[in-house]
């Protein structure tokens, strides 16, 4: 029988509780990547392995969590890290709990309970292969999945746990990354941005073109339009750039190196994802107004421009600052849920009003219906498809799905994940879409443009056509003259 009074690690040593929450806290720090830490400042292990060592200094620390001054905690670039370490370390007392706490296996051919420097392991029969659910505090670059991965350890029928070629107890974490799912969302994202992209860049030229559309509606249209170009590119640049470059680079790449011009790239990005929702408020607002104050035209822009390109200004500075001041990592693309806030709040108000101006408006569509009377199926099919045309041109599909499951299959969540991208990157087609391909008005103009250059065309064909025709007879009667002139017209004339 196994002494119940000491906890194993890797390898098979026994350690005592106390022995094993510093060696075991220790192993947590070494096994961090060394990018995670300040230049230089990543600390080694000792000669005992329960404590860490500064090669600067030669200082040694005893690998504690439970000390918040102790100079480990400032070897950590955020708050972040250092509590994933913490966690860690959390984590390995747990398992040295259980290990004393749960009376061993009767059966001394098993693979023993042990902590293996990430998880913890229970007492597992030879021939298996164990499974455990990927600890949170192993995603030091992204967030933990929302499903659920796994790591397995072998347990062999020797009844020892498989080992490396290093001849090391080796457990299998090669399942718990999150590599592919970012790559397929990836592509979504960009892919879906890229066709909106295409479709709004003539939609814009449309627009700007014909004289007949400068009109407030048009206006609104216009600007949101652009607010939705600009955001669809840097998203595109930003995610085919420097996203991509961090996944083919974990360890060295531009995302790590944290500088100035990735952040104000991001940022800017931000900026603009967040004029897409003031201009969604402004259609909201616009369109409430006019049908609400008996189709009143607006008299000026500039409350809309305010509002549109002025207003998202404040939070994104305030959300930049703090980011700089609090959570300066990973080009500040990795959010953090507290300050994320600052951001999220004005895009749910946007949301929210305009949920509330869709609402009114609907309600007055049907009040004019009815006092119109016609038939009461047709006054609700009126009315849910004008509710259905202002959906996206609200924005009001991200209010929809702003839930996200927790927890779940991870196929299923993995296909949820890609209809949201999907919806976020096509947003800029289907408004143009709706608002532009699809518009009566925009239909009939160019219609009318290309009857007009098919009539030029036509015209300019005939003319050509008449020039043909004319010179081939002025040929032709030379010709004809020619021939008629011959030897006896000659001679008659020199008579």
């Amino acid at each position: 029988m196994r002494n119940q009074h000491f906890c194993r690690v890797s390898g098979g040593t026994l350690l005592n509780p106390d022995k094993f929450a510093l060696f075991s806290c220790a192993s947590c720090y070494r096994h961090m990547d060394e990018l995670l830490f300040d230049n230089g400042t990543k600390l080694v292990l000792d000669g005992t392995g329960t404590g860490l060592r500064n090669v600067k200094t030669n200082e040694v620390y005893e690998a504690t969590y439970t000390d918040p001054s102790s100079p480990i905690f400032k070897t950590f670039k955020t708050t972040k890290l250092k509590n994933l370490w913490i966690k860690c370390c959390k984590a390995a007392v747990e398992c040295c709990d259980m290990m004393t706490s749960t009376p061993p296996s009767q059966d001394p051919y098993v693979c023993p309970r042990t902590w293996d420097g990430w998880k913890c392991w229970r007492d597992s029969p030879p021939g298996s292969v164990q499974m455990e659910r990927c600890p949170s505090y192993i995603y030091f670059h992204s967030d933990e999945p929302q499903c659920s991965h796994y790591a397995t350890k072998t347990c062999w029928e020797n009844a020892t746990w498989f080992r490396n070629y290093k001849g090391n107890e080796y457990s299998d974490f090669s399942t718990c990354g999150r590599g592919e799912d970012i790559k397929i969302l990836l592509k979504t994202h960009v892919i879906t941005f890229g066709i909106s992209i295409v479709l709004l860049l003539p939609a814009l030229g449309i627009f700007f073109y014909y004289r007949q559309l400068r009109v407030y509606r048009i206006f609104m249209h216009k600007n949101l339009f652009i607010s939705l170009l600009l955001s669809s590119t840097c998203v595109v640049v930003f995610e085919s750039y420097f996203l991509v470059d961090s996944l083919q680079s974990p360890d060295d790449n531009i995302l790590e190196s944290n500088e100035v011009g990735c952040k104000i790239f991001y940022t800017v990005t931000k900026y603009f994802r967040l004029t897409t929702y003031m201009w969604m408020f402004c259609e909201g607002f616009y369109l409430h107004k006019l049908i609400a104050a008996a189709f009143a035209e607006q008299k000026s822009t500039l409350i809309f421009h305010a509002i549109g390109w002025g207003s998202p200004i404040i939070p994104v500075i305030i959300w930049a600052i703090v980011r700089h001041l609090k959570a300066d990592e990973m080009c500040w693309i990795v959010p953090t849920d507290q300050y994320e806030w600052i951001l999220l709040t004005p895009k749910l108000i946007a949301l929210v009003v305009n949920f509330g101006f869709l609402v009114h408006i609907v309600q007055i569509i049907i009040t004019k219906l009815r006092s119109s009377k016609v038939d009461e199926p047709a006054q609700f099919r009126r009315a849910v498809k004008a509710t259905m045309v202002l959906i996206p041109l609200f924005g009001l599909h991200f209010l929809f799905l702003s839930y996200h499951p927790i927890k779940g299959d991870c196929h299923i969540l993995l296909i949820y994940s890609i209809a949201l991208y999907s919806l976020d990157g096509l947003q800029g087609g289907i408004v143009s879409l709706l608002f532009c391909y699809l518009n009566n008005e925009v239909i009939y103009l160019i219609k009318r443009s290309y009857r007009q250059k098919k009539l030029e065309r036509d015209i300019a064909n005939n003319a050509n056509s008449r020039r043909t025709r004319e010179s081939r007879t002025s040929l032709s009667t030379n010709i004809v003259s020619v021939h008629q002139e011959g030897p006896l017209s000659k001679s008659l004339r020199k008579k």
